[in-house]
């Protein structure tokens, strides 16, 4: 159930990964489908390439601990994982949209 959890949401680093090239490449004229088509394109390659590293794309399929649970939060807390697992993502993200953001034409 996508609307009670965090199964099926983005991790936080890659919507703001998302956001960064939206802000770039977007749109300022909302006829412009060139571009929304583009920023599109380069969106999903950044999803793909997360995807193929980690095998997930939300916090529960890269954790296994449901964050809106008390148990899942305990169990993310416990294991230190926003220290010890996070912290990848984060980079892996950041260096991917820097890279994207570069590589403009």
């Amino acid at each position: 159930d996508c609307t009670s959890s965090n199964r099926c949401c983005k991790l936080g680093a890659l919507s703001g990964a998302i956001m960064s090239l939206g802000l770039f490449y977007g749109r300022n004229d909302i006829s412009d489908s060139k571009s929304k088509d583009n920023t599109y394109k380069k969106v999903n390659g950044l999803i793909k390439d997360f995807q193929n590293e980690f095998n997930g794309t939300s916090c529960f399929e890269l954790t296994n601990c449901d964050l809106m649970t008390e148990s899942g939060l305990k169990k993310f807390q416990k294991k230190d994982m926003h220290s010890k697992i996070c912290p990848r993502f984060v980079e892996f993200c950041a260096i991917k949209a820097w890279e994207i953001i570069l590589a403009y034409k």
